[in-house]
């Protein structure tokens, strides 16, 4: 009888311990988690057309997809807007440069695919019409990353979509590439369970397989089932990145690279810094971390911001309203940006 009160006992204190520790991290925890996004901001999607069910699983796209999203804020349309891929996945349709001798090959996640806007406002489209010579190529994953474009390189050889043999890699980078890649809790809250897992270890790159069957998947499922999905987010914090992190993170770029120039030996493999997503406490790690694994890189950020003053844009001009995806002046920013240092770099190699 005493054995099973003392069990009991346990048992109860347990249960204190635990239920306050759950009231705790979601008092006091700062981390802003998914579902305390406002509740009235809702994505409707239309007219969707998915030709390889199997690969808009891994990639959040298929071959020849047509695809109509809204975007509201309860009865206010932030925006609706209409997106195609080729059938390798890249968003069209980007103007064909008839004349052009080298690729500008954009790779990145939705800040690279334009959610929101037309594609005649991407990123890509408008770096295009700045540097008419390079012919440009969306390939833009929305929620993707480092992980989809590893992926990507497996499963559609580059040397088959790109047509240039000459050109640039640009590797345009967030901070939630870094929860994507990691598989950190905000991110499985998307419940992205056919999604490519890799990892560093011993300095080479593992696919460790589909999102679905890692522990830490598994572990967040369990925890939504018992309604604790939210405190589990809440104890990992989205901005806090350890050193040994950011340095695998940075050796999976250097295979990304490595995979770029094996197919095109004359191209160059460049590692962009978005200015609308950028962490200095992060960046700075990052830089290191690159320049130990020669990685070229550019930070646009105080580039971006002169030309945001000249223009007389405001902040609130370059992303979009409760969504945060970079605008048509956003991307025009980056673009000239991105124009001007290679402007300066052909200069500097004469």
């Amino acid at each position: 009888m005493a054995t099973k009160l003392k069990l009991s006992g346990s048992i109860f204190i347990a249960l204190i311990l635990f239920t306050g520790t759950i009231y705790l991290l979601l008092r006091f925890f700062p981390v802003t988690s998914f579902s305390e996004q406002p509740v009235a901001l809702k994505r409707h999607i239309r007219g969707i057309k998915v030709h390889d069910g199997e690969l808009n699983q891994v990639f959040y796209t298929s071959p020849n997809l047509e695809l109509d999203i809204e975007l509201t804020l309860g009865k206010e349309t932030i925006y609706r807007q209409s997106y195609k891929a080729d059938e390798n996945l890249l968003r069209i349709p980007l103007r064909k440069m008839t004349g052009a001798k080298a690729h500008a090959f954009f790779a990145g996640c939705s800040f690279v695919w334009g959610e929101g806007i037309t594609e005649k406002e991407t990123l890509p489209a408008q770096f295009q019409d700045l540097v008419p010579s390079y012919q440009a190529y969306n390939l833009g994953f929305p929620g993707g990353g480092l992980h989809s474009h590893l992926r990507y390189t497996e499963l559609f050889p580059l040397s088959k979509v790109i047509k240039e043999r000459k050109g640039i890699y640009f590797y345009t980078f967030i901070t939630h590439h870094l929860d994507r890649f990691f598989g950190r809790y905000n991110f499985a809250a998307i419940e992205p369970v056919k999604v490519p897992h890799y990892r560093v270890e011993a300095e080479k790159l593992v696919f460790k397989g589909e999102f679905k069957e890692q522990p830490f998947f598994k572990r967040f499922k369990a925890a939504k089932k018992l309604g604790m999905a939210d405190a589990l987010i809440r104890t990992q914090n989205p901005l806090s990145w350890s050193d040994e992190e950011l340095r695998e993170f940075a050796t999976g770029v250097k295979f990304l690279k490595e995979r770029y120039l094996a197919q095109f030996p004359e191209g160059k493999f460049i590692f962009v810094f978005h200015p609308l997503a950028r962490i200095p406490e992060i960046v700075a790690v990052l830089k290191r971390h690159l320049t130990g694994l020669k990685i070229a890189f550019l930070d646009p950020a105080s580039e971006f911001e002169r030309l945001r003053l000249n223009k007389g844009f405001l902040n609130s001009d370059l992303s979009i309203p409760y969504d945060r995806h970079p605008t048509g002046k956003g991307n025009l920013l980056l673009a000239e940006s991105l124009a001007e240092a290679l402007k300066m770099a052909d200069q500097s190699s004469k």
